[in-house]
């Protein structure tokens, strides 16, 4: 039984961490003016798509590009964030 309550209060102690710490309550989105570029790749049947990106956490802007074809489903899977 001690062994239990040890295991639910450090857990607890865990979670609160996790609602209280800053680090962890930051975002990545598009940036404001996300300077979006879309460039087809013949070889691949795919095209990659270069933008900007703002992070909260670090307060600057870092470009990131992806293959469009390729992430299709995790793309579908965040859309709702946008919505």
């Amino acid at each position: 039984m001690p062994l239990l309550l040890i295991l639910i209060f450090q857990s607890g102690c865990m979670t609160h961490a996790l609602w209280t710490n800053g680090d962890l309550d930051s975002f990545n989105d598009p940036a404001q003016n996300p300077n979006l570029h879309l460039f087809a790749a013949s070889q691949r049947k795919d095209f990659l798509v270069v933008y900007d990106e703002f992070s909260e956490r670090h307060s600057k802007i870092q470009t990131r590009a992806y293959w469009l074809n390729e992430n299709e489903l995790r793309i579908k899977k965040n859309v709702h964030r946008f919505l």
